[in-house]
């Protein structure tokens, strides 16, 4: 098999070019390799916020949210600009890949296509607290034709009505609107409230475009539909509670996954729920462990699914911005369906993988 790619981050410095916005980059003093970029959970006495600005301690703690409400270790560089919009703190920050697969075999295929994102937020204070709004699009629908990449073991959702195998789907042009709220409970404690028409519920880690360890990935992970696939979820409310080292987050979203249509925001009751908790040891170590109820997740499938989900990660800051990130991700399944008599038929399978990366921020 063969697999070409070529990355480009040009996205997120051409829009703050086009939009004149005076731009922050993230770069950081050689001798202190997290300096400018500290973005505590909460203010505590043992460790007190780097200042960005006039941002407030709730702002410091939204500027870590990755997908929804998920986070990644604190010590991880995030690769993104910070520009000034008024008294908006703003983050930019995007990807796109021209990739040429060449995959042999009965079950391979070949194919050119160019998966891509980009992302904007941006942080304002309210009161004691901090909003976030956050959004997230990509060109996916146009750029990757026929409705699926070739990618082989992989499975999940489906294309012309037949579920793929050995293929990956293309995300949806609205891969995320969201706010947050949060605000502080005491110098330990931070309470935030969370509501995306399209979003990512607490359920599974980082999803892998935002996670430190997969973010310059120019595929999804195999155990993506296994871990992280609700990252694109609609209807999702989340309430999350953070003490010291430890988050607690439940959420209400609806379960079924988008449909064939790329374009559109799909839409459904808040019939599906879940709950994460999340442990932070130090700047460079998180762990999560996260379940799920999902009210029928494939549209072609009745049933239920309860999916289960442990991960730990690890970043380590290099020199000039630069880091290594480490992940173990572990996902579960368990698919009820109800025949007669409502009687439960229930069936597990499991997956796991690690994966590892070098990112860097943009200079």
């Amino acid at each position: 098999m063969k697999n070409k790619f070529v990355r480009a981050e040009l996205w997120s410095a051409a829009l703050a070019i086009v939009l004149g916005l005076p731009v922050r980059a993230q770069q950081q003093e050689a001798s202190d390799p997290h300096a400018g970029h500290h973005m505590p959970a909460a203010s505590t006495s043992e460790d007190k916020p780097v200042s960005h600005g006039d941002m407030n301690p709730a702002g410091m703690y939204l500027m870590r949210m990755a997908s929804g409400t998920s986070m990644n270790p604190q010590s991880w560089p995030m690769p993104m600009l910070m520009p000034k919009l008024g008294s908006w703190s703003m983050m930019i920050m995007g990807e796109d890949y021209l990739i040429d697969t060449q995959q042999s075999g009965p079950r391979g295929g070949d194919k050119f296509y160019s998966p891509n994102w980009f992302m904007a937020s941006g942080v304002h204070k309210l009161g004691r607290g901090s909003l976030l709004l956050q959004s997230m699009f990509s060109l996916d629908p146009a750029t990757v034709t026929h409705e699926s990449y070739p990618l082989l073991f992989q499975t999940g959702e489906t294309a012309y009505g037949k579920a793929l195998v050995d293929a990956q789907h293309p995300h949806d042009l609205f891969m995320s609107l969201g706010v947050s709220y949060a605000h502080p409970l005491g110098d330990d404690t931070m309470l935030q409230l969370y509501y995306a028409p399209v979003g990512d519920p607490a359920l599974g880690p980082v999803a892998f475009s935002h996670r430190a360890s997969a973010a310059e990935l120019p595929q999804a992970p195999l155990g993506h539909h296994w871990q992280d696939s609700t990252h694109i979820a609609d209807n999702v409310a989340t309430v999350a509670l953070h003490h010291k080292w430890l988050r607690v987050e439940a959420s209400g979203f609806f379960g079924t996954e988008p449909d064939e249509n790329r374009w559109n925001i799909d839409w459904g009751p808040m019939n599906s729920y879940s709950g994460r908790v999340s442990i932070f040891p130090s700047k460079n170590w998180m762990a999560q462990v996260s379940a799920g109820r999902i009210s029928k997740p494939e549209r072609q499938t009745d049933g239920d699914m309860v999916r289960s989900t442990a991960s730990l990660h690890y970043t380590r800051p290099m020199t000039a911005g630069t880091a290594w990130s480490t992940s173990l991700n572990m996902g579960a399944k368990s698919r009820y369906r109800f025949p007669a008599q409502s009687e439960f038929v229930p069936a597990r399978k499991c997956v796991s993988g690690n994966e590892s990366g070098f990112s860097h921020r943009p200079g």
